[in-house]
């Protein structure tokens, strides 16, 4: 049941990451300098939920309900947002202005809205390639699992729990918590070729946290509890030093300052990829042109040939590499020439994408020719999981998260997803990580080709997979500048 006008206390959660490849200057070894940021679209305050998104999820009560600015971690007032003019789109039949930038302001909800409906890999990818001319890295897997831990403690039958596990691609929480078991058992692997780590940071303040959410999520995620001051250093010397050894120093810290003194809990999550290719590529490997969005860069390419998978459809040509242990990266190259990859995703909806990706693949020879790359990612998701509608989980007054703790007395909501990811793709194979933090505060087949060329010069997607279909991380490289 929802409880509104609770005084707002506030609780962490912390998951782990997912990136979007940020510029770094490579040695001769590994990579040249890659761009890289994330875009998300502000909201107002003082705006109001279109009462035809409550009716999509169901909510009885349609009356638009007024969602508060999002609260960061250190700072001690809400941050402030864009105060750009933006148009909301007709609801009810009624005549209302739309914004230049296909937003609500208030929610952040595209005029085409739809809900991610399990969707969630595709509407990252969608949502980071806002910024058409930067490569990113980003870990779907880690983000579920993330706000799967959050989830868990969503009151049952609340706007909250609904809206989350419509977004994850569950239709109960029971089905949510066995599925993430089965692919914690799955993926984490004592050779460390992929490991699945969980944390809860626990504020020695909070005494309302009940036992049995706790014992839920060391259950079914393996989640390591800690209880500590999160306003102290010694708690980001922890929490990073946590992160950095279940990342192998990959992502070296999640948290650069202590939390706010309303911060009550928070909920990590760590996943760790480290495989060889199947078939290693050859040591010749020489500098060729990228033809990226911004211009032409000379780079490092790596080239061979060896039989994989192979696949064209009508908007995509791919292939895919397999690593030793059976997960495969997944390269997509437009099939049109002309047509730029982000471009294509960005006019897509989640269904379209997910269909245009799901190709039929057949084994032959390939000669591949592909840039190394090295991406990384650091940043805030809240705007972007907002605007596929999970709004009551970060609403001070109505989020519900009444089975993670006794609310009686005070609120939690989700103030902040941070997300973070590397990736380093080269001739022996790509080494990967990603950490997410949730924090809560109170308040067709194609015939076999004898030889096919697929040469990535030009802007490209990629996915890992693990040997289940699971998209551990994906992203797109369109620059070397």
């Amino acid at each position: 049941m929802k409880r509104k006008f609770l005084k707002i206390i506030s609780a962490i959660v912390a998951a782990a990451s997912l990136s979007a490849c940020v510029a770094r200057k490579a040695d001769t070894e590994t990579l040249s300098e890659l761009s890289v940021t994330t875009a998300y679209e502000t909201y107002h305050p003082t705006d109001t939920m279109p009462t035809k998104i409550s009716e999509i999820y169901g909510i009885t009560d349609t009356t638009p309900a007024e969602i508060p600015e999002t609260y960061h971690p250190t700072d001690t007032m809400p941050a402030e947002t864009s105060e750009a003019a933006a148009e909301i789109p007709q609801v009810n039949e009624t005549t209302a202005e739309q914004s230049e930038n296909l937003f609500f302001t208030g929610v952040g909800m595209p005029t085409d809205f739809q809900p991610i409906n399990g969707k969630l890999s595709e509407a990252l990818l969608k949502s980071c390639l806002q910024n058409e001319d930067k490569n990113f890295v980003i870990s779907p897997l880690s983000i579920k699992l993330a706000l799967s831990m959050a989830a868990a403690g969503a009151e049952t039958g609340s706007d909250t729990e609904t809206q989350m596990l419509n977004a994850l691609g569950y239709s109960s929480k029971e089905e949510m918590t066995e599925d993430c078991k089965r692919l914690i058992a799955e993926l984490d692997r004592e050779d460390g070729t992929i490991t699945v780590s969980d944390s809860v940071w626990l504020s020695e303040n909070f005494d309302n946290v009940y036992p049995e959410y706790l014992n839920g999520i060391s259950e079914n995620f393996k989640a390591e509890n800690f209880t500590e001051d999160l306003t102290s250093d010694k708690f980001v010397n922890d929490i990073n030093s946590w992160v950095k050894n279940k990342t192998n120093g990959l992502i070296p810290t999640i948290f650069s300052e202590p939390l706010d003194d309303l911060a009550r809990m928070v909920l990590v999550n760590a996943l760790y990829f480290n495989n060889e290719w199947e078939v290693p590529f050859s040591g010749v490997s020489s500098e060729n042109i990228f033809h990226g969005v911004d211009g032409d860069v000379s780079t490092m390419f790596m080239h061979d040939t060896h039989t994989v998978d192979y696949a064209m459809g009508e908007t995509f040509v791919s292939i895919a590499l397999p690593y030793k242990d059976g997960s495969v990266m997944k390269l997509y190259l437009p099939t049109d020439r002309n047509r730029n990859i982000g471009d294509i995703i960005s006019s897509m909806t989640n269904e379209q994408l997910a269909e245009a990706m799901d190709l039929s693949y057949n084994s032959t020879e390939v000669q591949i020719s592909m840039p190394r790359f090295e991406c990384e990612f650091n940043d805030s998701m809240v705007e972007t999981l907002k605007s596929y509608a999970i709004l009551e989980a970060f609403d001070p007054e109505n989020a519900n998260f009444g089975e993670m703790a006794d609310i009686s007395d005070c609120n939690l909501y989700i103030s902040e997803v941070i997300h973070s990811a590397k990736i380093k793709c080269g001739e022996k194979g790509t080494e990967a990580a990603a950490v997410t933090a949730v924090i809560m505060q109170d308040n067709a087949a194609l015939p076999i080709i004898e030889s096919i060329n697929f040469t990535a010069d030009r802007p490209f997607m990629y996915e890992i997979e693990s040997t289940s279909g699971e998209t551990l991380f994906e992203g797109v490289v369109q620059s070397f500048n």
